[in-house]
């Protein structure tokens, strides 16, 4: 009975890491990233990049 309660108390609202999220929000936008030179310099979206990450 307290391992079941150990357990229960592990348990998170988002069963997901930050570190996982991030990985999945990366590798989703990886094939993007031509198409977005295509209309924007690559200039212009590695400053929002490092924007949005400093």
């Amino acid at each position: 009975m307290g391992n079941s309660y150990g357990l229960v108390r592990k348990v998170r609202v988002i069963p997901i890491e930050l570190t996982d999220f991030i990985g999945i929000a990366l590798l989703s936008v990886l094939p993007a990233l031509p198409l977005a030179a295509t209309v924007m310099p690559v200039s212009e979206i590695l400053k929002g990049v490092l924007r949005l990450l400093g």
